[in-house]
């Protein structure tokens, strides 16, 4: 294996993990484990340190990516968007193709516009 065959399957590795935390977000988002936007998931009160500003700041930024992933899984093919749905998120969908292809060819084609969309990828 030539050195650039191997740092292209560290790429297409450190890829698949950035999808994965990615589609991750979306999943946690869906089931409604980041809170509604806008809201804060505590009461208010007296807050000595920067650290709760801080825990607001990351929570508002996964939300945000997860809703740019909400809206490229949703400019996603039909069955490529039931894929991941089935995947994810335990939808039931039966398909004329194996689900396992559906499912890399969606996670393909969101490789692709995840960065077009301006996540960071690297």
């Amino acid at each position: 294996m030539t050195i650039a065959d191997e740092l292209l399957a560290q790429r297409q590795q450190a890829g698949d993990k950035r999808l994965s935390y990615y589609l991750e977000l979306w999943r946690d988002m869906m089931r409604g484990r980041l809170g509604p936007s806008g809201y804060g998931s505590r009461a208010s009160g007296v807050n000595g340190t920067g650290s709760r500003d801080f825990e607001m700041m990351c929570g508002s930024m996964d939300r945000q990516q997860a809703e740019v992933v909400d809206a490229a899984i949703d400019d996603l093919p039909f069955n490529e968007r039931m894929a991941v749905w089935h995947v994810h998120l335990a939808s039931v969908w039966t398909f004329r193709e194996p689900i396992e292809v559906i499912y890399e060819r969606a996670c393909g084609m969101l490789k692709i516009s995840l960065p077009k969309r301006n996540l960071p990828w690297d």
